[in-house]
């Protein structure tokens, strides 16, 4: 896992807490006092975070399955061979 994927799932994670966090059961269960906004506004930031979040993770893992080099191939069939690599430029 790259770094930028782990604080992905974090803010992911942050998201998660957040929408729980909305709830009035899950505060009366864990004895957090009543919150100053309004419920429905920390669902729709916690929603929104989670939405950031999941992209920025899914985003970093298909930057990592870019390959650095691919090869670069003389002939036709079985007598196919590499003759150089060419690297990958970073976007």
């Amino acid at each position: 896992m790259d770094t930028k994927e782990i604080t992905g799932w974090a803010i992911a994670a942050l998201g998660i807490i957040l929408v729980a966090l909305s709830y009035s059961a899950v505060r009366a269960y864990l004895k957090i006092p009543a919150l100053p906004v309004s419920d429905i506004y920390i669902m729709l930031a916690g929603a929104v975070i989670l939405v950031v979040g999941g992209f920025l993770a899914f985003r970093a893992r298909q930057a990592a399955e870019v390959p650095h080099e691919v090869p670069i191939y003389e002939g036709h069939g079985k007598e196919r061979k590499v003759v150089a690599y060419q690297r990958m430029h970073k976007k």
